[in-house]
């Protein structure tokens, strides 16, 4: 991770210098031009309860050492050297940090991860898990050791209600991505 300083000037010519933060990966070793590729697979991964027939979507409780808390995201993570395919980086990804065998659904536009404060991208990926096959029932995740992440299931349906629950039960952050796709979910966007 790198912190630098951007030059800019803006419409009416105030000059200034903008700190933002880049996180070196896979593709910028490569030498591929990562501004029109992706940094990161964001993983949005649902599920039906065998039992219920309830829609669910798999969320990560993880520790998040800039804001000292844990915050709700979705599972996610860079591409690692060799990874030119997102969708390799998302199965391999949901695997390490849930334990959960899934399957990709549709590969997204290229998007930033915080245009505000760094050049980070990504593609959002939509996946599916099968609740009922033998390999996703005794999950195991593969964390590495700087990683503390808890993944859970969520209801889709009252999916604000359930985040408003759990950041006021547990302390919790959540990523402004997943409130938002909470938000629209309950408006039925």
């Amino acid at each position: 991770m790198a912190v630098s300083e951007i030059p800019y000037k803006t419409s009416e010519g105030k000059e200034g210098a903008w700190e933002c933060v880049g996180r070196p990966t896979a593709s910028k070793e490569e030498g591929r031009d990562i501004e029109k590729e992706y940094g990161a697979s964001v993983c949005i991964v649902t599920a039906t309860d065998p039992t219920t027939g309830e829609k669910l979507i798999l969320l990560e409780k993880i520790f998040r050492i800039p804001v000292r808390n844990y915050v709700i995201e979705f599972p996610a993570g860079l591409q690692d050297p060799g990874e030119t395919d997102p969708s390799l980086t998302a199965i391999r990804e949901v695997k390490e940090e849930t334990g959960y065998v899934a399957t990709v659904d549709r590969v997204m536009a290229t998007h930033r991860t915080s245009p505000y404060n760094g050049t980070g991208t990504g593609k959002l990926i939509l996946m599916s898990v099968d609740l009922t096959t033998e390999e996703n029932q005794n999950p195991q995740p593969e964390l590495e050791s700087s990683e503390d992440i808890e993944a859970f299931w969520a209801p889709m349906k009252g999916l604000p209600d359930e985040l408003e629950r759990r950041k006021a039960e547990e302390g919790v952050d959540i990523t402004a991505l997943v409130l938002s796709y909470a938000v629209a979910l309950d408006f039925n966007l």
